[in-house]
């Protein structure tokens, strides 16, 4: 099953205007494994068990700036949010590789609610496959 997620949207029209309308947003950046298999299991992804990544040596296709906004926004849940850096530490400040992201954005997801669960399967962050991220707005995926 796929868990519908609410897209973020800035809250006044200047905002709307500024960060989507007059931004250039990326397409879509999904994990794909090396078996061409979309997605990433969210506990292996979280703690960067990511070896069987395609491309996860190559640069995250994020775009511009140092850092930008993870967002996560499951039916039922307050929105969890996480500021990750995009640029590495080195004196170039290179994009973070794939597998680097793969971690972060993983990671947004809270790991220490005992009650955390989604749908009345009571899906667990355990059964939880990351397949990718969107760009919503200039600052945020």
């Amino acid at each position: 099953s796929v868990i519908p997620q609410k897209i973020w949207s800035p809250p006044n029209q200047s905002d709307w205007r500024r960060y989507v309308e007059q931004a250039t947003l990326r397409m879509p950046v999904f994990f794909v494994q090396n078996n061409g298999t979309i997605g990433l299991p969210l506990p292996r992804a979280a703690v960067g068990d990511t070896a069987t990544l395609r491309h996860a040596d190559r640069p995250a296709p994020l775009g511009g700036g140092h850092s930008t906004q993870i967002r996560i926004a499951w039916p039922g849940y307050e929105s969890w949010e996480r500021q990750i850096q995009i640029r590495d530490q080195t004196r170039s400040r290179n994009e973070i590789t794939l597998e680097r992201f793969a971690k972060l954005h993983s990671s947004t997801v809270p790991t220490r609610d005992p009650t955390w669960q989604v749908g009345e399967q009571a899906i667990t962050r355990d059964n939880v496959i990351v397949v990718g991220t969107v760009q919503v707005s200039a600052g945020g995926w």
